[in-house]
């Protein structure tokens, strides 16, 4: 598991504890926003795909905050096929 400050460009700051593994060709994946840096709504995911409004409504957040957490675990696939991220957030 990790813990990041994660911060992708939309104005919010997300503390956010993450766990990812790869099994049977699925990725898996838990996301918990720390917005009292202890605790706070997590979503658990397998598969790839995933509906936004159903990780919204489950953590009990809005759409936007959904969209930012969402963003991370497709972040962490690119950084570990070599993509890097620029400064303004893009992939190359």
């Amino acid at each position: 598991m990790e813990f990041i400050d994660w911060q992708p460009g939309n104005g919010t700051r997300y503390p956010i504890a993450f766990w990812q593994e790869e099994k049977d060709g699925h990725l898996r994946w838990v996301i918990t926003w720390l917005r009292n840096e202890v605790s706070g709504p997590s979503f658990k995911w397998s598969g790839d795909l995933f509906d936004l409004g159903y990780m919204a409504g489950k953590m009990d957040i809005n759409i936007y905050d959904a969209q930012g957490l969402a963003y991370l675990p497709l972040i962490q696939e690119a950084l570990k096929l070599g993509f890097t991220i620029g400064k303004s957030g893009e992939l190359s």
